[in-house]
């Protein structure tokens, strides 16, 4: 995407600037591609290069090279939405030929989420600075059920919070919604106390969750530790980087080995 206007875009001689000014996400045809480029799509594979600053000298790297064009424009990705929620935002959004535009927009946006969420077996929205706000609608389109081959899920180095994962617990439990989820990357987020408490009896089907870097203390830990008592319960947990003391530490650990667990738990 390119959602900002060029330098070069003024006009040198009137010091104005030449045809459509509307900006990128405004125009109903842009905002209708972008958002279908959104849907299912891994982190590395959109950019805004409106974000660029020209210094970047790599595509890719890691997330922490400064200098990669995924690290500076792959932020500020919005999540995924309903086709009922998108066609409420294509009521702001600008067509030439609205008339004509505005139901063949509506219907490719319906065509490609459905399609693309039916077929996708793994979603990776990491490190998009995505909040509660992104993953409500994200838990939004996992509970109606558009994703039923999904099996991996990361939403890793986001900014995610206790209100955004609860939606999402409220998701893995909706009844049919995601059969095949196995495996949940919430690592480097901020997930804290209230939603461990809550999410354990949600986390049954999985086979591993990632929950390091957060901010689970003993009270959520020892809620886990609860669930992983459970016959079968999550094979795999990871969840360093927590800020847990001792108690929290004793009880994930005693719960893994009343399980008969010989690995899979990480706590440092």
């Amino acid at each position: 995407m390119l959602t900002r206007f060029p330098d070069e875009y003024d006009d040198a001689a009137n010091h104005t600037r030449s045809g459509n000014t509307e900006q990128y996400f405004n125009r109903g045809w842009c905002f209708c591609e972008s958002s279908g480029a959104m849907l299912t799509k891994s982190c590395l594979s959109l950019v805004d290069l409106g974000r660029s600053t020209r210094a970047e000298t790599c595509y890719f790297c890691d997330w922490g090279c400064a200098r990669s064009l995924v690290t500076t424009c792959a932020a500020g990705r919005r999540a995924p939405v309903l086709p009922n929620a998108f066609n409420m935002q294509l009521q702001s959004k600008g067509f030439t030929n609205g008339k004509d535009d505005w139901p063949r927009v509506a219907e490719l946006y319906r065509l490609a989420f459905a399609q693309r969420f039916e077929a996708t077996e793994k979603l990776n929205y990491e490190g998009l600075q995505w909040g509660d706000e992104e993953a409500q609608q994200l838990a939004a389109v996992l509970a109606s059920g558009a994703a039923p081959r999904l099996r991996e899920l990361c939403l890793e180095g986001n900014r995610v919070g206790d209100e955004g994962a609860a939606r999402l617990a409220e998701a893995l439990r909706s009844p049919g919604a995601l059969p095949q989820l196995q495996v949940l990357y919430l690592s480097a987020n901020r997930v804290g106390d209230e939603e461990a408490l809550r999410a354990p009896d949600a986390l049954h089907q999985l086979r591993k969750v990632s929950l390091g870097n957060n901010r689970v203390g003993d009270e959520g830990a020892a809620r886990l530790a609860e669930a992983l008592r459970a016959p079968g319960a999550l094979p795999q947990l990871q969840a360093w980087g927590n800020p847990l003391d001792g108690p929290g530490w004793a009880a994930l650990r005693a719960a893994w080995a009343e399980a008969g667990r010989p690995g899979g738990l990480w706590l440092d």
